[in-house]
């Protein structure tokens, strides 16, 4: 297995692929508007959560494809729809972005070479893209894991959509 074929695996994992866990799409699946807006005390919502997501996995792609990323110093402004660089007000486009960004992720690591993965992130990283790549699956994963949490904890999760 090559370090692409692990990458490939734990971008799908977390995405969209059934594994050791429960993907992104098993996570949010029926999750309604007011669901997504709710957080439990002292914590963020399914949907800033999102936000988040969308922002670093963006912030990654752009990196990967040599678009300029602007400098920020807040890492509570990734939970916000503004940090996405859309606006985004409406829940399944919210969703809509995430899987975009998403798949994008996966169609772009598909063309991929070993050579791209074992070189320098980006200048000044002093990191892999390999590296990078391991570091935002276990990101997602994290992320994932919460909101399913969120969602045990507001009575919205199925057993059935394998997370007891």
């Amino acid at each position: 297995m090559t370090k692409k074929d692990i990458i490939m695996e734990q971008m799908k994992a977390c995405f969209e692929e059934e594994n050791w866990f429960v993907t992104i799409k098993k996570a949010l699946e029926g999750i309604t508007p007011e669901q997504a807006e709710w957080k439990p005390e002292g914590g963020n919502s399914i949907r800033e959560i999102l936000n988040h997501l969308i922002f670093w996995n963006q912030r990654y792609l752009h990196r990967y494809k040599h678009i300029p990323v602007a400098k920020f110093d807040d890492n509570d402004y990734t939970f916000t729809n503004e940090s996405t660089g859309q606006n985004i007000d409406d829940w399944k486009d919210t969703i809509s972005k995430l899987y975009e960004v998403y798949s994008e992720w996966i169609n772009i690591l598909e063309e991929a070479d070993d050579t791209r993965l074992e070189g320098e992130a980006f200048p000044g990283y002093g990191s892999t893209w390999y590296v990078v790549l391991l570091n935002i699956t276990i990101h997602n994963a994290y992320h994932i894991g919460q909101i399913v949490t969120i969602r045990k904890q507001q009575g919205s999760w199925n057993p059935g959509q394998g997370v007891s």
